[in-house]
């Protein structure tokens, strides 16, 4: 499922085998980057980009300014590298044969680093040294701006967080005796999605991100079904809508009517109304055309709505100026998922493991990271 914002899925998640108390434990070790953006317009763009050019505030180099001052020496595109790693575990129990549980979390390093700030003209190109160099205000201003925001390890700011995490029950059935299918497998499940848990975080004094994980908690529900045929040939998808439910948090607001997105400016107690998460892919899977090696080939696309904010305090944060800050515009991607897969398991000895490389090319997005993937996983089913 998703984990941050605009990330790919690392899994392909097929049906639920209808086997009479199995029992699965999956792990994953999972790797995204993203060096740039795709903007609102699918365009590509720098990695701070997605919501347009950044306003170069003068109180961001003279803190004495009030917080609601939108003098302005201009826009930069802010570009930079965004990497992070995942660490997830997930065990799931059949109930006798069609019924199942499933629990499921993760933990995650997320840092950003080698900011750059490439100024723009009124036209949208990036100026170049000579014309910086014309502009001594211009020039004077990127020049504090770099001392605020540098640091020696080139690391902007960092997180460490667990989750999210879900809690889910579904039902799995296997449907065979047909004439030219050699079976269908189908599942339904629904459940709790629990958010990210923060347990440590480091940023400059004025640089952060605020690329929100789901604030909220969700009930997904997703339907899967796979086709098999030829004794080799499996065609399935996934179908995924995640509502959610309203909450209260203290989360970064801009107060101003700027392009602020990577500079916050306060936070404040609101109430979340995220508007539901949708997600659907499609796959086609060679499975054992060499002994104990599959290949799977997957494209996907996910949505996140619109989510829509009331700050407590409206004099402080207005209803019309906290939900036109770019970070909280909906989102979306579509990516392509290759899938290799060794299956150690036989008649005689069932319980053995199997393996998974995946890695996963972002094709197309709006006001989202252009983020890749790669990640190594194992899982091991167990009949008792």
């Amino acid at each position: 499922m998703d984990t941050t914002f605009g990330s790919p899925t690392t899994f392909i998640s097929g049906p639920r085998f209808a086997t009479k108390n199995l029992t699965s434990f999956d792990s994953a070790i999972s790797y995204y980057k993203a060096d740039s953006s795709y903007n609102c317009k699918g365009q590509k763009t720098a990695l701070f980009s997605y919501g347009g050019g950044e306003d170069l505030l003068k109180r961001f180099v003279d803190q004495s300014l009030p917080k609601t001052d939108t003098s302005s020496v201009g826009k930069a595109l802010i570009g930079g590298k965004f990497t992070f790693e995942n660490y997830s575990l997930a065990y799931t129990q059949n109930l006798g044969e069609n019924f199942y549980f499933s629990l499921e979390s993760s933990l995650s390093n997320v840092d950003v680093r080698n900011l750059t700030i490439n100024p723009i003209s009124t036209n949208g190109h990036c100026l170049s040294a000579s014309e910086i160099n014309a502009n001594p205000t211009l020039k004077n201003y990127l020049t504090k701006l770099d001392k605020l925001i540098y640091s020696d390890d080139k690391i902007a700011f960092f997180y460490n967080v667990i989750g999210p995490s879900f809690l889910t029950a579904g039902y799995t059935k296997h449907f065979q005796d047909f004439s030219y299918i050699d079976f269908i497998d189908a599942t339904l499940f629904t459940g709790i999605a629990i958010p990210i848990i923060n347990i440590s975080n480091k940023s400059t004094t004025i640089f952060s991100v605020p690329i929100y994980n789901y604030v909220c908690l969700g009930v997904p529900l997703q339907a899967s079904v796979m086709v098999a045929l030829y004794d080799w040939l499996n065609i399935g998808g996934n179908a995924l809508v995640i509502p959610f439910i309203q909450s209260e948090s203290i989360v970064a607001l801009n107060r101003t009517k700027t392009n602020n997105v990577i500079f916050l400016t306060e936070s404040g107690q609101a109430s979340i109304n995220h508007q539901p998460f949708v997600y659907f892919d499609s796959y086609i899977q060679a499975e054992q055309l060499i002994p104990h090696l599959s290949f799977t080939a997957a494209a996907s696309y996910m949505k996140q709505n619109k989510t829509i904010y009331e700050a407590l305090d409206q004099v402080k944060f207005p209803k019309d100026i906290i939900n036109a800050f770019p970070a909280h515009r909906p989102w979306q991607a579509a990516y392509v998922t290759l899938c290799a897969e060794i299956d150690l398991a036989t008649e005689s000895y069932k319980n053995l493991p199997h393996f998974q490389i995946v890695y996963v090319l972002p094709i197309w997005g709006k006001s989202v990271f252009k983020t890749w993937a790669i990640s190594a996983q194992m899982s091991i089913d167990i009949i008792w």
